[in-house]
């Protein structure tokens, strides 16, 4: 909520700490607000663009007094990806909406995060604006990195990182030797996985029930 606050009271760009931006907006700050499509789930929060008290992003603030997610739960994306695109249908003069490829391309499927972590294999970036790393579910490839492992390969992460990381020591962001601190640390990544995993399973059989009934409408039409 502090995000939509924020920018209704000043306006500007807001961006997740995982989004590397790979070219300028400019083109893009006279529009009203500014979102894009994460994949077929809906539009989504990482980034915003928005001119001061936006009425879009005014009616997604208001929307958030029926908030009923507790983290990681089956509404845990209503209100973050959901509901704008929701908001985007009844009021598209207030929005101007991109399509995936503008801040969240390649996606979070594995596929896609092999694509970024650990492939040289070509990402057309002709309509990206910036790369969404999705920290949320990849973070078993981010874990470990560090300055020093970054230029021993070419893959994507490492090129789009490398500019940011020249002047930091080789060994920064490295998990701690002391031991009390690595058992402490995997009982948190064992759970975090499991919500990744849980999130995962609830997101396929949303989609296969909205498959399901959409043959379902389609063989009742035929009758």
């Amino acid at each position: 909520m502090v995000r939509l606050q924020k920018l209704i009271e000043h306006g500007g760009i807001y961006l997740y700490a995982d989004v590397l931006v790979q070219r300028d907006f400019d083109d893009l700050l006279s529009e009203r607000v500014v979102l894009g499509c994460e994949g077929e789930r809906g539009m989504a929060n990482a980034v915003i663009l928005s001119q001061p008290n936006a009425p879009f992003l005014v009616r997604w603030l208001e929307a958030y007094r029926n908030f009923r997610s507790s983290g990681g739960d089956e509404f845990w994306s209503e209100h973050s990806v959901v509901l704008p695109a929701k908001l985007a249908g009844a009021y598209s003069q207030e929005v101007t909406i991109l399509s995936k490829k503008a801040f969240f391309w390649p996606l979070w499927h594995d596929d896609h995060l092999d694509w970024i972590f650990r492939s040289t294999q070509p990402i057309p970036m002709d309509q990206t604006y910036a790369n969404h790393l999705w920290e949320g579910v990849a973070w078993s490839l981010l874990e470990d990195l560090t300055p020093r492992s970054g230029p021993r390969t070419r893959h994507h992460f490492h090129r789009w990182a490398r500019p940011y990381l020249e002047d930091l020591p080789g060994t920064y962001g490295a998990r701690s030797s002391v031991g009390p601190l690595r058992i402490l640390k995997k009982p948190i990544e064992y759970s975090r996985r499991l919500q990744i995993l849980k999130r995962r399973t609830r997101e396929k059989a949303v989609s296969i029930k909205a498959k399901l009934n959409r043959v379902t409408s389609r063989v009742r039409r035929q009758r």
